[in-house]
């Protein structure tokens, strides 16, 4: 995972960007605009302020509206918090972490995700160590990384869940046959016996197994050109998702099959989900 940047490297970098985007806008308008340095410069340093005052205030106002959103949220929620512990240093450095990740970005989803931790972060907290864990990982999904997500968290959970009850009544039969439980000849083979026994209704009531065949193929139809693979071999690699390695089959439809949420990827998902 990314180191956190320290917020002073955050702000260093400004007038060194502003130089750089300076030196570029000066050659480009220079050799356009005219051939006089002196024009070419002052068409530089218009463009370089303006972009600059329009990334300021963006982030700005993007920052204004968060505290904005977050205080009506917080204030919904009817929340019971310690004051001192939102006093503390540590939470206002965290929190000044927050404003920084949320200037950056215009994605509402991620937003969202971030508005949930604070509020958790406040609430109920994690450990600092994990609260930045996951504001980092907040900071590096995009809209992909999140469909994905929730995908993995609500759907493949379930069938993951349901195939986890099925292993298991299969064992219990098994111990059963070898005792002898319930077979109707001797001459009964364990697969004769697990086919009259096991009852799948009685474990997938609503069919779900069905039904999850046509929830993944619609869900591989929602990406094109090969970014369904991208983006969960991309999620492998924050390390929210894992595969069996008992096999390397897991791109494609196969996917669905070997890949899974790991610890941290569920630990994640059950935090900004409550």
């Amino acid at each position: 995972m990314k180191p956190k940047p320290s917020i002073r490297k955050d702000k260093d970098i400004v007038p060194q960007s502003i130089e750089t985007l300076s030196k570029i806008l000066l050659a480009a308008s220079s050799s356009v605009l005219s051939a006089d340095p002196i024009i070419g410069a002052g068409v530089a340093t218009f463009f370089t302020e303006a972009f600059f005052g329009i990334r300021g205030r963006l982030k700005t106002e993007r920052v204004e509206t968060f505290i904005k959103e977050f205080s009506q949220y917080i204030r919904s929620v009817n929340p019971d918090f310690d004051p001192e512990y939102v006093d503390s240093e540590d939470f206002g450095d965290f929190f000044e972490e927050v404003l920084i990740r949320v200037s950056k970005t215009n994605s509402k989803e991620k937003l969202g995700i971030i508005k949930r931790l604070l509020a958790q972060q406040t609430i109920k907290p994690e450990s600092f160590d994990l609260a930045n864990a996951y504001l980092d990982i907040a900071s590096e999904l995009n809209q992909n990384h999140i469909v994905l997500l929730k995908h993995w968290y609500v759907e493949e959970e379930r069938h993951r869940n349901l195939m986890k009850q099925f292993r298991i009544e299969r064992e219990r039969l098994k111990a059963c046959y070898d005792q002898g439980d319930g077979k109707i000849s001797t001459n009964e083979t364990y697969s004769e016996y697990q086919t009259r026994l096991l009852d799948y209704n009685k474990i997938d009531g609503e069919n779900f197994r069905e039904e999850i065949k046509v929830i993944r193929t619609q869900f591989m139809k929602s990406f094109e050109n090969g970014e369904f693979d991208f983006w969960t071999q991309d999620l492998r690699r924050i390390g929210l998702l894992e595969h069996d390695t008992t096999s390397n089959r897991y791109t494609g439809e196969k996917a669905f099959t070997y890949l899974y949420l790991t610890p941290l990827g569920k630990s994640f998902m059950d935090f900004i989900s409550k």
